[in-house]
């Protein structure tokens, strides 16, 4: 057994290694090989925004847009988080240093290889948490229903993680979007995924900031994160919500912080309110203190805390002494809970520094807002979305904000009724994820990566390369069988065809640049009315992701 242990090790390692380098090879090949084809104007546009950020200071720029009013000479306007905003700026830098007098973006692998490599790095770290997901879980199931005489089968869920991690590894979506279309969905995968696992882990606190840096990366992780907040309400574990919550908002403040640009006014204010909550310290963790000094302690740090140089309402500058009182609270949390909200009050000490001495918001205005309300429209081209399809045969207008005459729903506003169908199919996946978590089956791994696939086909504001998110998060339907599994091959395959059918629209509709590619005359035959069939392949996921399946739960 030991030996046979040792050889299934030996050959999913060389099988994982042999991967790893044909599709490193791979990617830097599909980019030289698909220049006729490429996008150039998004890799272009980071190129731009990342040169006026260095020029005018990266913790600058958001504001200087706003003061301005007007959006600089840009191919699309600005709407990069600031994590997104800082990498490029870095590139950008990086580039006038090893390609010196380049003024604009250049189509030559070295010129971009950072960020390339960046979509390299996220593709492998995200191919190994899909391996350990679907490991972790296939052991779970396998010992809450395997009889307690009968031993444990040998490497359970390594097959099965493997061939997940080579869909994510070789996923034509990520590929076509990456290194053709050249962007970098695949930046969030790997936080999303690893937020899933740490919460597995149950690390909420880790798992929440994972989910701040990549919200800060790729904004359209907040449409999928609540559905981890949604299994832990489902089950009651209150706690949880709040660790998850104060690793969120200690990630996301401490991100944000250099972009609020303090006064010293405000930064002095910051650094006495710290204070004022270590004089809590020993109240809140319960040291034996003489009552007769609780009160002037808290009175001492209400002074300390009290917003002294801001001009805004008394109401405002008591917000302060509010946190405060959460803070004291905590003496009756249970212990293991303290630090989170330590952290969590760190959070909202920085952010109280926007209402009362007027920290900056244009990072977050502009990096996350803008992106959501720039444009009316329910899609772009080559979206194969339920919205689309629908909007194809019964001649909606594309435009969001305007009223339609739905099915069993009358008139209404189709952002209204996009948004309301996806909550509702939201709740439903995390009734499922918390049934599925109960019964230690792997169907929550379809429960949690569902909304990725959701939000693509019922949400407005969608394009193409939206579904790549879909794409990559289905390589953990492996976990809940073959057959499932093959459902994100399809979900990958149709992915990468609505980027390629995207490429090559933006570029003249040029043929392809070799005979296994499809035509854009098939692609467009086929769009939307593909997007049927992920219709059919969700609602497949759905009945699963919310359907126990029939088998009895050991104890």
């Amino acid at each position: 057994m030991q030996a046979r242990r040792i050889i299934i090790i030996m050959l999913i390692t060389g099988i994982a290694a042999l991967s790893i380098y044909r599709g490193v090879v791979w990617r830097r090949e599909l980019y030289t090989a698909t220049a006729e084809i490429r996008f150039t104007r998004n890799v272009g546009n980071a190129y731009i925004w990342g040169r006026y950020a260095r020029a005018a200071g990266v913790f600058n720029i958001y504001e200087r847009l706003q003061e301005n009013g007007v959006q600089l000479p840009a191919y699309f306007p600005l709407d990069y988080p600031p994590l997104r905003l800082a990498a490029v700026t870095v590139w950008q830098g990086w580039t006038e240093r090893h390609f010196p007098g380049s003024k604009q973006w250049q189509p030559e692998y070295e010129f971009t290889a950072p960020l390339l490599w960046g979509n390299t790095v996220a593709a492998l770290v995200s191919s190994v948490l899909v391996f350990l997901l679907i490991r972790m879980w296939a052991i779970r199931m396998d010992d809450a229903t395997r009889p307690a005489d009968v031993a444990p089968r040998l490497l359970r869920g390594a097959w099965s993680g493997l061939i997940g991690a080579m869909l994510l590894w070789f996923n034509p979506a990520a590929l076509c979007d990456g290194y053709i279309w050249g962007q970098w969905e695949i930046w969030l995968a790997p936080f999303f995924l690893g937020a899933v696992y740490l919460a597995s882990l149950d690390w909420w606190f880790a798992a929440g900031a994972c989910l701040a840096i990549g919200a800060c990366l790729k904004g359209q992780l907040l449409l999928a994160a609540p559905i981890l907040i949604l299994w832990q309400l489902f089950q009651w574990r209150i706690g949880a919500v709040l660790r998850l919550l104060a690793g969120l908002m200690f990630a996301a403040a401490l991100i944000a912080f250099p972009w609020l640009k303090l006064t010293p006014a405000a930064f002095t204010w910051y650094m006495l309110m710290l204070g004022a909550a270590g004089l809590l310290v020993p109240f809140t963790v319960r040291w034996r203190i003489k009552p007769r000094w609780l009160i002037p302690v808290y009175l001492g740090a209400i002074a300390m805390a009290w917003p002294w140089t801001s001009s805004v309402s008394y109401a405002l500058r008591a917000l302060p002494a509010a946190l405060l009182g959460l803070i004291a609270l905590g003496r009756f949390l249970p212990a293991r809970l303290l630090p989170h909200l330590y952290a969590a009050s760190v959070a909202a000490a920085i952010l109280l520094t926007i209402p009362l001495f007027q920290g900056k918001t244009a990072w977050f205005t502009q990096g996350f807002g803008f992106g959501v309300d720039h444009s009316p429209r329910i899609h772009d081209q080559a979206t194969y979305s339920m919205l689309t399809v629908v909007q194809t045969y019964l001649a909606w207008p594309n435009d969001r904000t305007q009223l339609i005459d739905a099915p069993l729903v009358g008139k209404t506003e189709l952002r209204k009724l996009a948004v309301g169908i996806y909550v509702f199919c939201l709740l439903l996946c995390g009734a499922g994820a918390a049934l599925h978590d109960r019964r230690r089956d792997t169907r929550f791994l379809i429960a949690v990566s569902l909304p990725w696939l959701l939000f693509f086909l019922v949400l407005p504001q969608m394009q193409s390369r939206y579904l790549v998110f879909a794409a990559v998060m289905s390589s953990v339907l492996f976990a809940a069988g073959f057959g499932l599994g093959l459902l994100g091959v399809i979900v990958s395959i149709i992915g990468g065809l609505g980027v390629l059918e995207d490429a090559y629209r933006n570029q003249g509709g040029r043929p392809p640049i070799t005979q296994s590619l499809p035509s854009l005359q098939t692609l467009q035959a086929i769009d939307p009315h593909i997007g049927w069939m992920l219709l059919m392949v969700a609602l497949i996921l759905l009945y699963h992701a919310v359907a126990p399946r029939k088998r009895k739960v050991l104890s």
